[in-house]
């Protein structure tokens, strides 16, 4: 009976809800330049922290999916000196991520992580999120938003060029 509860429900959330084909975004960062630090004294691993700030320029919600309580999933793509992608930006996601709730960002705001990635990229590249457009008026049902599954072009959800090096 519930099942069929939320077959209904999720029906009349999209009834009516279309994905603003306007969707955009930009994805910022504080610094061009990083030197990703040791874990731990003596460790051979290293992490970059940067903070990213995502700004809905849409009149539609985003979608970000997340992986650690709260903070959006972010990956690094490498890129030539040009800017130039390295390939698609999810082609270098490492790992998987599943049941953690979504974030949903709402038109015309900007959302402040601070992200770390461990091991740390390095070279130049960009950061990027995995996002998605929603319905003008997306409905959560637990950590699921229905409808979010329409992905933003590359080119809307990585941020500015950045070099990461490794501290001695």
């Amino acid at each position: 009976m519930l099942r069929l509860f939320l077959a209904g429900l999720a029906l009349t959330a999209c009834r009516g809800n279309i994905v603003d084909p306007a969707a955009n975004a930009l994805i910022t960062t504080d610094q061009s330049d990083y030197v990703a630090t040791r874990t731990s004294p003596g460790s051979s691993l290293y992490q970059l922290t940067a903070i990213t700030h995502f700004h809905n320029l849409s009149s539609a919600p985003i979608l970000l999916t997340t992986c650690v309580a709260s903070k959006p999933f972010v990956g690094f793509q490498p890129a030539e000196p040009n800017g130039t992608p390295v390939g698609p930006a999810d082609s270098m996601v490492n790992g998987a991520c599943s049941g953690n709730d979504a974030i949903v960002v709402a038109p015309g705001a900007v959302r402040t992580d601070t992200v770390v990635m461990e091991p740390a990229p390095t070279g130049i590249g960009r950061l990027f999120f995995i996002a998605g457009a929603c319905p003008r008026d997306p409905v959560k049902i637990g950590t699921d938003v229905l409808g979010c599954q329409t992905p933003l072009p590359d080119a809307q959800r990585t941020s500015n060029l950045i070099t990461v090096s490794l501290a001695p």
